[in-house]
């Protein structure tokens, strides 16, 4: 980027005035995300970071591999620009800050989907029962059972106090049949163990066995599209000359211009699809937004909740089934971030109280957002409000992320560039910047045994 002396003090002004329209503490930041120092050099790592290191303002004006370019100045202005109205942006500003962002090398990002062997799966049909034996099928889990495996089956006490325990004898997984020998029968005849939901316990091997079936999921291989999101600020010649009557000044336009590209990412984020769509002669890439993704829903509140108002269908008891849900049956980490819309969030705040099992420890900072946490035995959540759910339709609705398995991916990092477009004959305009970044988001552990969860109202 290329920022002559004499244009200082004019972009500098403005610029400084726009912070403190924005956020008074910012003001410095955003002076730095423009590239404007007292000097007129890039500061940006080193304003973010509220020192004056040398170290990072030599690295980048040292004129060395990857201190100069825009590489490190590019890394500067995604930070920089979390720190414009946060919580308006929850999502984009989290993924921003909770961890660096990994290098994306084409347009198409690829990574492994991994899931998790579940505890249980249901029958689907069922043979005849032969003596301490019975035939079973899993349609839709042919791979779940290895031999040697014990099953429980609490459905089923007759002969079987505590409920039936069963040994897997053999496995046919092109059909999902499942050879089962019952272990704690009373009788000489087991009874019939149903198409019931069967819990997987360890196996039981003997004492020659060497070998057990390898049963895991493999990884499968997914992946997202990089997004081009891109925004311009300029004004004409003619409008520089002069200050408006009303009052709306350049600092209002770039304000409105970076709120406005900041909104449309957040909800790109939530309710994006991946696609790769041609326009004439020109490809359009679009990245999958996390809703697209999460297969796992769980219903919220009492029946009817979905048209009437939450607070006459929700009480701490649905909170702590949605807990459940979340939590219970996945490896995923103890905490998950819950974003709202207006009306999901208007619901469980209007809950009287809290009990024993969910206490609320009030407002606190996650990765620069503020977040209300509610602590249960199950975990802790950390409840959002999010602007975009409401503007996207989903005010009812509400994701609840666990955040150490979503990732954002930069093909281009977010920059800024000087636009040149009265010289260049293109357009008359004085002042002209672009802000233009590359992205998609990839999120692991999506499937319905899931991490992640998309909250409904009950119809």
């Amino acid at each position: 980027m290329n920022i002559n002396v004499k244009n200082i003090a004019k972009w500098s002004l403005s610029l400084v005035a726009l912070a403190y329209i924005v956020m008074p503490e910012v003001a410095t930041a955003i002076d730095g995300l423009f590239g404007f120092g007292g000097e007129g050099v890039v500061m940006g790592m080193a304003l973010v970071q509220g020192t004056n290191s040398n170290d990072a303002t030599e690295a980048a004006d040292s004129g060395t591999g990857a201190g100069t370019g825009n590489l490190l100045y590019k890394r500067d202005v995604s930070q920089i620009v979390t720190e414009i109205k946060p919580d308006d942006f929850p999502l984009d500003t989290i993924l921003r800050n909770i961890r660096g962002a990994e290098s994306a090398y084409n347009r198409k990002v690829e990574y492994e989907e991994v899931t998790f062997r579940s505890a249980s799966a249901t029958a689907t049909a069922k043979a005849s029962v032969s003596g301490l034996t019975q035939d079973i099928t899993f349609g839709s889990d042919k791979t779940f059972w290895a031999k040697d495996d014990i099953a429980y089956n609490p459905a089923v006490t007759t002969n079987a106090p505590g409920g039936q325990r069963l040994i897997v004898t053999d496995v046919v997984p092109a059909t999902g049949v499942v050879s089962f020998q019952c272990i704690n029968n009373a009788t000489g005849t087991m009874t019939d163990a149903g198409t019931n939901t069967f819990y997987r316990l360890g196996n039981a091997k003997t004492e020659l066995d060497a070998q057990t079936t390898s049963v895991y999921a493999l990884p499968a291989q997914d992946f997202n599209y990089a997004q081009t999101f891109m925004a311009q600020i300029e004004r004409s010649v003619i409008e520089s000359k002069y200050q408006s009557i009303s009052g709306y000044s350049f600092q209002d336009k770039v304000r409105q211009v970076i709120y406005d590209m900041r909104s449309s990412m957040e909800r790109s984020l939530i309710a994006g699809v991946k696609s790769k769509t041609t326009v004439g002669s020109d490809i359009h890439y679009t990245a999958d937004g996390l809703k697209n993704k999460i297969s796992k829903a769980f219903s919220l509140g009492a029946s009817g909740a979905a048209s009437a108002n939450y607070v006459d269908k929700l009480n701490v008891g649905h909170i702590i089934d949605m807990l459940e849900n979340a939590f219970a049956g996945n490896a995923g980490s103890d905490s998950r971030l819950v974003l709202g819309g207006k009306t999901f969030i208007s619901g469980i705040s209007k809950i009287d109280k809290y009990e024993r099992n969910l206490q609320s420890e009030g407002n606190t900072l996650l990765h620069g957002v503020q977040v209300r946490r509610l602590v249960s035995d199950f975990g802790v959540l950390d409840v959002k409000h999010s602007k975009a759910m409401d503007e996207l339709g989903l005010s009812k609705n509400a994701l609840i992320l666990d955040l150490d398995h979503i990732y954002k991916h930069e093909l281009e990092p977010m920059s800024v560039e000087e636009l040149d477009l009265n010289t260049a004959g293109t357009r008359r305009t004085q002042d002209a910047m672009r802000m233009v970044e590359t992205s998609c988001a990839s999120i692991r552990y999506s499937g319905a045994n899931g991490v992640h969860t998309f909250v409904s109202p009950t119809s």
